[in-house]
């Protein structure tokens, strides 16, 4: 599973390629949606700090999947992990 973002003029968006099986629920209950076999999740491209947010999605948004059903624990692992590695 590859988690990235790529930005245009007036889009911002996140991007989940070659989701795995068992976290595709996960992924949809975070409201992202299918689109050509990946799936994506769209914002304005309207604030800062961009580079940081690709670069945490990027090595860290696989881990806010993998628990299953359990939110809580996954966004608690994201936070540990953030603040191992000095991410704001």
């Amino acid at each position: 599973m590859k988690c990235y973002c790529i930005e245009t003029n007036d889009k911002f968006t996140f991007i989940i390629d070659n989701a795995e099986k068992e976290f595709i629920e996960n992924i949809e209950h975070a409201w992202f949606k299918l689109d050509n076999e990946k799936y994506i999740k769209e914002y304005p491209n309207n604030f800062d700090d961009k580079e940081i947010i690709k670069n945490n999605f990027q090595r860290l948004g696989e881990y806010m999947f993998q628990s299953k059903g359990d939110w809580k624990k996954s966004l608690q692992f994201l936070a540990k992990k953030c603040l191992e590695n000095n991410i704001e």
